[in-house]
């Protein structure tokens, strides 16, 4: 059965994966995630390829809760050490030389 947040989700653009994790995640706050998505699109982008974590997390979890949680920055921590998002980054990577 697809919730509403799932159905929110996947009307804003979410794929169906990030739009069935979001609200295992985040609960009753799935909302406010989405929320950022919608006023700003580029929110949708996923953090790394092989994840369903999306950018509007990381601006979740670090602006709007009161606590930023460990888990992202672990996340955002694994997608630095890819070469490719280093690439993307601008930060240097010395295997892609």
């Amino acid at each position: 059965m697809i919730s509403a947040f799932e159905v929110a989700a996947q009307a804003i653009g979410l794929s169906s994966e990030t739009a069935s994790y979001l609200p295992t995640a985040y609960g009753a706050n799935t909302e406010a995630v989405l929320a950022l998505v919608s006023e700003d699109s580029s929110l949708s982008e996923p953090v790394s390829g092989s994840h369903p974590y999306i950018l509007a997390q990381v601006i979740y979890q670090f602006v709007v809760s009161p606590r930023a949680r460990w888990t992202t920055c672990s996340l955002v921590a694994s997608v630095f050490r890819s070469p490719i998002a280093r690439v993307h980054s601008g930060v240097p990577t010395p295997f892609l030389v």
